[in-house]
């Protein structure tokens, strides 16, 4: 036992792998069942959760594979004395974010959406019924909105200084002041399951019915009326829209697929699809858009609940670019624009993946709270919000230098 590993005890159920000899140590975190991804923590020694990685598909399958049971061998990962026989890998500590606060901001939070003009992030949690606004400087919850029971989607109109929010398997939108930082509406819109994304030039929502014969509404914000309604018999579980060229990017997770389909925000016609993979179960989904990517051309990043899988996709040609492997139960995603990296939350390895939008590749792992759900980026200073669910709190994450 090294004793400067006093965070090990913080972990129950973590199981003590490999010390470096020093200030160093591994632990493998055994706080999820057997049919969950264990997750390996590196750099304890320094009183921080540096780096951390997937290790094997499952915890029953890392048991069997490394011969654990039963067996004197001996697990050391990369880093470790005798790294040359090491079956593990770890993500070194020198990745592109740092933790830099933990902020708490009441019970459980869901989706976040930065509003840079005002200086503050909006959060909704399903569980208290609420949107909350953090404010970005102070750090800080400054007032909490009331709305309704299972709220958890924002989507920000500046234009028209409002916030929409949707609940879960809701029959209302409601609207927010954001100067007042009040609800000033409640729009009967029918049936829904949440997901929502806006065209702020077209002042259309477009709100999403995910069922096993689901459908699209496009919402006039002006008048609330229904101006067009599409994607009939059909799963959608993720919207997102490129507001410059008048197009919606849905995610289809209908019999057992993974597809990505666009629609001309004009005609509401689909013009393109595009199958992306396999999805096992229909499971939470998430889609984010680079509009300029380095490539010139604007990419869509779909992202699987259920394996982590992360898909770019040209959003001109409809080719699949690359596949990618985030975390497990991957949540939210989110990018930013300006350096072309993406998060996405990993709702059961409590961290968030980066991935470098150029190259096109997973380049670190970083650990944040319990149950990370929602991410949004703040474009002014690159930070990245995260909220962790179990946890009732907002991770910050700072760029380095």
């Amino acid at each position: 036992k090294n004793d400067n590993l006093g965070v090990y005890r913080t972990m129950p159920g973590a199981l003590l792998i490999a010390t470096d000899g020093g200030d160093d140590g591994y632990l493998l975190d055994g706080r999820r069942g057997e049919d969950d991804p264990p997750v390996l923590w590196a750099r304890l020694g320094h009183l921080e959760f540096a780096a951390a990685r997937r290790v094997a598909p499952t915890f029953a399958a890392l048991m069997g594979q490394r011969g654990v049971r039963g067996s004197r061998r001996v697990i050391k990962p990369a880093g470790a004395r005798d790294h040359r026989k090491a079956p593990l890998r770890v993500v070194t500590a020198d990745g592109p974010l740092e933790p830099i606060a933990t902020i708490p901001v009441g019970r459980h939070p869901d989706g976040i959406v930065i509003d840079q003009a005002h200086g503050v992030a909006y959060l909704a949690s399903a569980y208290a019924g609420t949107v909350a606004v953090l404010g970005l400087a102070s750090g800080r919850v400054s007032s909490t909105v009331r709305v309704a029971a299972g709220v958890y989607e924002l989507a920000l109109d500046p234009a028209r200084d409002a916030l929409y929010a949707a609940r879960w398997q809701g029959e209302e939108v409601y609207v927010l002041d954001r100067p007042a930082r009040r609800l000033v509406r409640t729009a009967p819109v029918g049936y829904h399951d949440g997901p929502l994304a806006l065209d702020p030039a077209a002042g259309l929502l477009y709100l999403a019915k995910a069922g096993v014969w689901g459908d699209v509404r496009a919402l006039d914000v002006r008048t609330w009326q229904v101006a067009a309604t599409f994607y009939r018999n059909e799963q959608p579980q993720a919207i997102a829209v490129d507001a410059s060229h008048r197009t919606v990017h849905l995610y289809n997770g209908k019999h057992d697929r993974s597809i990505l389909d666009t629609f001309d925000g004009a005609t509401h016609e689909r013009p393109a699809t595009v199958p992306i993979g396999a999805s096992p179960v229909v499971s939470p989904c998430a889609l984010a858009f680079d509009p300029s990517h380095p490539s010139g051309r604007p990419v869509v990043y779909a992202v699987n609940g259920c394996t982590g899988l992360v898909w770019a996709v040209d959003a001109a040609s409809g080719a699949v670019l690359a596949t990618l492997q985030a975390g497990g139960r991957a949540r939210g995603i989110a990018v930013d624009s300006a350096s072309h990296r993406v998060y996405v939350a990993n709702w059961n390895d409590d961290t968030v993946s980066v991935i470098d939008g150029g190259a096109l590749r997973v380049v670190a792992t970083v650990p944040v709270g319990r149950g990370p759900h929602g991410v949004a980026v703040d474009p002014a200073t690159g930070s990245v919000y995260v909220t962790n669910n179990w946890d009732d709190t907002v991770s910050v994450l700072r760029p380095r230098p």
